[in-house]
């Protein structure tokens, strides 16, 4: 099935292109470890599961899996330049959003609200104190 329909995802959803900056600080153009995007963005829109229109150029929480589907399937040049686009959208708003317009570069839906993000930090930072005091009893 993979092999069938990735040719068609690639023509369709995949949009390749370079962003003009008007300054070199209006955007985050390094990718992992200090390396410049290697060649033009790429991104992956959605289409509607039942017709197979194009929908939307967004890209967000739920796509960052994508980059390591494109890489176990040995497209490594692809998952590469996707995962530098999302790290790209990562560092720009400090995490990844849950929706994100990437011809505009602006979130459409941040995801996670203030209270459930505190709820969320306060969870992680008991778990690290009670490890933590374990190792050093232990």
């Amino acid at each position: 099935m993979w092999l069938e329909s990735i040719p068609a995802v690639n023509k369709y959803l995949a949009d390749e292109f370079v962003r003009e900056r008007t300054s070199p600080s209006e955007l985050p153009v390094w990718g992992p470890r200090g390396s410049r995007q290697s060649g033009p963005e790429l991104w992956y829109g959605h289409a509607n599961m039942n017709t197979g229109k194009r929908t939307t150029t967004t890209y967000g929480a739920l796509d960052a899996f994508f980059p390591a589907v494109l890489a176990l399937s040995g497209d490594q040049n692809r998952a590469k330049r996707l995962q530098e686009s999302s790290f790209m959208m990562w560092k720009q708003h400090g995490i990844e959003p849950e929706e994100f317009n990437y011809r505009t570069m602006e979130v459409v839906r941040a995801g996670l609200s203030p209270a459930s993000r505190d709820c969320g930090v306060n969870l992680l930072s008991v778990s690290l104190h009670k490890r933590s005091s374990l190792l050093a009893d232990g």
